[in-house]
């Protein structure tokens, strides 16, 4: 902790009363100035010293007895420093009595009140606050010390507590939203913000909060209405262009995305990060004839570097499925590139993506050997590969390889029991999770993982819940623990408390799975706009569509777009 200092000009003010706060307080008689000076003197010399217990004990009585605005506020900062909120909330009573009309003093105790977790008695001085002033900055003021109360549901609650009783207050609205999406509440945001809106509805930044939040969910049709509306006032936004194509790519609708990159190139042609944007969404695309001129310029005017170029023309011939193309750009990276360990594994998968299935097995062979810091990384990345094509016998054969190499590693354990689990060897899965946690008890994804493998392939049902429920319980945030969570509850039959988990798992991460298992749940709860929507952008973009064609089969989706 760094030593709290007194400045001269709080000395001055204690012993003469000549402070901002003079005009609430009376003098204090002369004899008493010198006590008041030695024991400033000493609070001071005390904090220097590190005491600084003795420098608040010694300045909690000069508050006391000068009733000093300025003494009130360092004492209590250096209680609250201290973390004794004891005497930081004795201060702050006391300093509200003096000038009870002063809401910094107010704040004070609200500051001290939520950091000792008293809810209740804070809530009744924010609204003591509110009552004489609820602008947007006092609003402002309560998120900044929401951060003292250490339970994020708890601030949430408080937020939701004093909309009830300023229901007028939009301010309090857009609070909650933004605590609720920080939590991944998506529901709740998404509801928030429509009441903010109601009462404020020309709120632009709000807007675009909304529109992102409703896109993080699926409803990308909504949310490009909101920001359709927004460009049509602030056609020349570029923070709002921005803003909506990162929209636009995140549910992979690149034609649209290109075009208002395009839109933002005629506002400021001279950005280089907007034309690396646009080589980078045509190279997403695949237009090898408008993504290639792009990198070339920023090459040529030595603002790409040559291995970037390299690397980043072969993955526009990847996405042109041009696989021989991007190979022999990649092999041309050199080997004192960063990008090299990228560009030869990219090489890898693009043999797997052609279908060369030992060809590929040779050069993650020979990655291992060139790169033995990143040998692990390696295995792992190539057993993912046989395991999406179903090549059972060689993804034996290789984890029993990086198991000799690395013994009990946990995350050779976790690949052999995910491997053994899309065998559907519930048994040897099992055993693996049960071994990992042996050696890592805290290792809260081999515990999701493990419930996730009882609940959807044995009839160990309870088991399976508690091992998820305690998952979610220590790690609420991991989508992939969310999605557990969720699906869970639907097979418990809870459609509705699934799709509250499962929509927060499929805003944080939009795995095959994830998608897989929010479109099956908004369909149970009759959302089937909704799911169809989702389908289109996840299916349309998925590196495995084979495995949502089923989904889409069983509920008749179109692919066409709308």
């Amino acid at each position: 902790m760094s030593a709290f200092r007194y400045p001269s000009w709080l000395i001055l003010g204690v012993v003469l009363g000549q402070t901002s706060a003079q005009a609430y307080a009376d003098n204090a008689p002369w004899d008493k100035d010198a006590q008041r000076l030695y024991d400033v003197l000493t609070a001071e010399f005390d904090d220097q010293r590190g005491n600084y217990q003795a420098a608040m004990d010694t300045m909690a009585r000069v508050s006391a007895d000068s009733k000093q605005y300025e003494s009130f506020q360092y004492t209590f900062n250096l209680a609250m420093d201290v973390l004794n909120y004891q005497q930081a909330e004795s201060t702050a009573r006391s300093w509200v009595a003096t000038f009870d009309e002063d809401l910094s003093a107010h704040w004070s105790l609200v500051q001290v009140l939520l950091a000792s977790k008293q809810v209740d008695e804070a809530f009744d001085e924010i609204c003591l606050i509110f009552n004489l002033d609820d602008t947007p900055h006092h609003v402002a003021q309560l998120s900044r010390y929401l951060t003292e109360l250490p339970d994020s549901d708890a601030r949430l609650a408080l937020l939701q507590r004093l909309s009830k009783r300023y229901p007028d207050n939009a301010y309090l609205y857009y609070y909650i939203g933004i605590m609720a999406k920080e939590q991944g509440k998506i529901a709740e945001t998404i509801a928030a913000f429509n009441q903010a809106l109601a009462l404020e509805d020309d709120w632009p930044q709000l807007l675009q909060m909304q529109a992102k939040s409703l896109a993080s969910i699926g409803q990308l049709s909504r949310a490009s209405e909101i920001m359709d509306n927004l460009l049509a006032k602030n056609p020349d936004d570029e923070y709002l262009l921005s803003a909506y194509i990162d929209m636009l790519v995140a549910h992979y609708q690149w034609p649209e995305a290109i075009a208002l990159a395009e839109r933002w190139r005629v506002v400021n042609p001279e950005s280089v990060e907007l034309r690396q944007l646009l080589a980078w969404l045509y190279g997403q695309r695949g237009e090898v004839a408008k993504a290639l001129p792009e990198y070339r310029a920023l090459l040529d005017e030595g603002l790409l570097g040559y291995d970037q170029y390299l690397f980043s023309a072969a993955q526009v011939y990847g996405n042109a499925n041009d696989m021989a193309t991007s190979v022999a750009l990649l092999a041309q990276v050199p080997e004192n590139s960063v990008l090299r360990l990228l560009a030869l594994q990219q090489i890898a998968l693009n043999v797997f993506q052609a279908g060369n299935i030992e060809r590929a097995q040779k050069r993650f062979a020979a990655l291992r050997q060139e790169f033995p810091d990143y040998a692990l990384e390696m295995y792992l990345l190539e057993a993912n590969q046989l395991d999406r094509l179903a090549l059972w016998a060689e993804g034996d054969q290789l984890l029993a390889e990086a198991k000799a190499r690395y013994g009990d590693q946990v995350d050779v354990l976790y690949a052999l029991a995910k491997h053994e689990s899309a065998q559907h060897n519930t048994v040897a899965a099992e055993a693996y999770y049960r071994q990992i946690l042996s050696l890592d008890a805290a290792n809260i994804d081999a515990l999701n993982a493990y419930g996730y493998l009882l609940l959807t392939q044995t009839d160990r049902q309870e088991e399976a819940a508690q091992m998820i429920k305690q998952a979610i319980a220590q790690y609420v945030d991991s989508p992939a623990i969310q999605d557990s969570y969720g699906w869970l509850l639907y097979q418990q039959g809870k459609p509705e408390e699934a799709l509250i988990w499962l929509r927060r798992a499929y805003a944080g991460y939009r795995s095959t799975d994830i998608v897989s298992h929010y479109i099956d749940v908004l369909m149970a709860t009759d959302k089937r706009d909704l799911a169809e929507e989702v389908y289109r952008y996840e299916y349309g973009a998925a590196k495995e569509p084979q495995k949502l064609e089923s989904l889409g089969a069983r509920y008749e989706f179109s692919v066409n777009s709308p």
